[in-house]
């Protein structure tokens, strides 16, 4: 089981090389059965009940859990 948060367009962030991304994104979705999970992450509930850190703003926290969950919507729509 391989679990993650990162999109696969964004492996390359990574692996730096095209090449490489391609084939560990190619292996591990060959004959794998891709489960999503729509629902909250428990990590970014606990995190919003904490104070703040850095100076983040919960709000922005927010925001950047809501767009990645968006992003991953739309990434597993391709695959469907």
């Amino acid at each position: 089981m391989i679990t993650g948060n990162l999109v696969f367009s964004k492996w390359d962030q990574i692996f730096k090389d095209p090449m490489t991304t391609a084939a560990a994104v190619d292996r591990v979705v060959h004959q794998a059965v891709i489960i999503e999970l729509n629902i909250a992450s428990y990590r970014a509930e606990i995190a919003k009940r904490r104070p703040t850190r850095g100076g983040r703003e919960r709000e922005e926290v927010r925001r950047n859990t809501q767009a990645a969950n968006e992003s991953n919507n739309r990434r597993w729509r391709k695959f469907g």
